[in-house]
């Protein structure tokens, strides 16, 4: 009896999967005769149906002509450390360095040792950090050279003379005269690398010092050719200073306005230039000799609108360059990607636009270039 039941009950487990019921089955799922899960079925999609929003970021280089107010965008997804001296563009992107011509010149690269570093260039060279330190390579003959200088954290190129900025702070940097080879490294502690000025082989820079419960401002203008120095003594609190035409250009900022002011570099004399506003040079900024630029963001209707202004001090005059842009926009029919149009291929509308941070912005030659990150609202049709 007891030998029967045991028959019966292996008999009873077997049955479902020999007559296919149950979850035993060996019938594949999906075959003629299953009823698929309500969220399983598929949708079935009409010509009629609205068309399907999609967003997807981009990284935009933003080149706009000062003169004819023209704009050109690259799309750059990693560049950084942008560059421009007189027309030639210099950027990173990780392991890459690239250059082109503006205002149209095509895109040309090379690459370096590490992934990641600062660029600066000007005229045929080109500086950037590398394994050995910093190398310079002249792109008229594509000769290199090599610089045991670590640690970087700012990097500026002007003719033969090299200027690093260097220090967990950047408090402290190095010169090299291309030229010579001969490198120097002087003592002084600076206000980091928004308060030191190069131009034609001399350094401008500012340093503070404590004495009687006041801070004092001194400003030395260096000319490493000489290796002469010149020291005045400021009345304010520098942490921007720029060679902008004949003078340096200062900024010293209030919890309201930020004011700029101009020197002498070579008697010390000073003048104010005029109060700006949202003045904040860690969202990028750049000078061409007559002109300065700087970024910063402000919010319209909730939304996040970049600003570019441009100060020239020949008159005076403050103009807010992302106007103009934001007029070429409509006018222009790339405003995504090739990446994202063969991805999604329908009609593409930047809809939050927004400034990148630091090494964001450079100016020269009659153009400033700066990079965005835009958000792109794709409007693809449902079927197809």
């Amino acid at each position: 009896m007891i030998r029967a039941l045991g028959v019966l009950l292996v008999l009873a487990i077997a049955l479902p999967s020999a007559v296919g019921c149950g979850g035993g089955s060996d019938r594949p799922t999906g075959q003629p005769g299953d009823r698929p899960a309500e969220g399983d079925r598929p949708r079935v999609v009409s010509a009629t149906d609205p068309p399907i929003k999609v967003a997807r970021r981009e990284q935009v280089m933003v080149i706009h002509d000062l003169e004819a107010k023209q704009t050109r965008l690259l799309f750059r997804p990693k560049a950084s450390y942008l560059n421009l001296n007189g027309r030639r563009l210099v950027w990173a992107e990780g392991k890459t360095i690239c250059y082109c011509d503006l205002p149209d010149g095509e895109v040309t690269t090379f690459e370096r040792d590490q992934e990641s570093g600062r660029v600066a260039a000007d005229g045929d060279r080109i500086a950037y950090e590398s394994k050995a330190g910093i190398t310079v390579r002249n792109l008229a003959d594509n000769t290199t050279r090599d610089f045991k200088l670590h640690t970087t954290h700012w990097l500026a190129l002007d003719g033969d003379l090299l200027v690093q900025v260097r220090g967990a702070m950047g408090n402290y940097f190095s010169t090299v005269r291309l030229d010579t080879g001969t490198v120097t490294s002087p003592k002084d502690r600076i206000r980091g690398a928004a308060g030191l000025a190069v131009r034609d082989g001399r350094v401008a820079y500012t340093t503070m010092s404590r004495a009687n419960d006041q801070w004092k401002t001194t400003l030395t203008v260096l000319d490493t050719a000489t290796g002469q120095s010149k020291s005045f003594s400021l009345p304010r609190t520098y942490g921007f200073l720029r060679f902008v035409g004949d003078r340096l250009v200062g900024a010293s900022s209030t919890a309201r306005k930020t004011s700029l002011w101009t020197c002498d570099p070579a008697t010390g004399e000073m003048a104010q230039a005029t109060d700006v506003t949202h003045f904040n040079v860690a969202r990028g900024y750049g000078c061409d000799g007559r002109r300065l630029a700087w970024a910063s963001d402000t919010t319209v209707e909730g939304k996040s609108k970049p600003v570019v202004w441009v100060w020239d001090s020949a008159d005076g005059s403050l103009r807010d360059v992302a106007v103009e842009v934001q007029a070429n926009l409509p006018k222009m029919e790339m405003v995504a990607s090739d990446e994202s149009r063969k991805l999604f291929g329908g009609k593409a509308t930047p809809t939050l636009r927004r400034t990148l941070g630091h090494k964001s912005l450079t100016m020269g030659g009659g153009f400033i270039v700066w990079s965005e990150e835009w958000q792109v609202l794709w409007t693809v049709p449902a079927k197809g």
